[in-house]
């Protein structure tokens, strides 16, 4: 029992490691005048996202019963998370939360008395 449990929380913990990487590596500053869609991911994101997640949980699910087929799927899904930080946008840029960040210049009006 203990080891069924101890598996389930290391699946868990694999999907969110990989779908929250996989968020994180194709996010994109949308421009102010989009507020609407500021929070929204990529459909290619979504879909990257579903495929490992999927995959952890066969390997999970196969782990509890204790069947060597858990190796491949966990390796399945280790593979589409490394080709989704191949392809990701991101990949070549880092992100600092102190990073100063571009500001609009604003143009100040003088009136003239």
């Amino acid at each position: 029992m203990r080891n069924a449990a101890l598996v389930t929380a290391l699946g868990v913990t694999a999907v969110a490691l990989s779908a929250t990487s996989i968020q994180f590596w194709f996010r994109a500053q949308a421009k102010r005048s989009q507020l609407r869609r500021r929070q929204t991911s990529s459909r290619i994101a979504t879909f990257i996202e579903a495929l490992p997640s999927c995959s952890w949980a066969g390997a999970g699910a196969l782990a509890t019963v204790s069947t060597w087929l858990a190796v491949i799927l966990g390796l399945t899904a280790l593979a589409i998370v490394a080709r989704a930080w191949i392809i990701s946008p991101a990949k070549g840029t880092t992100h600092t939360a102190g990073a100063p960040q571009q500001h609009r210049k604003i143009k100040r009006v003088v009136w003239s008395q």
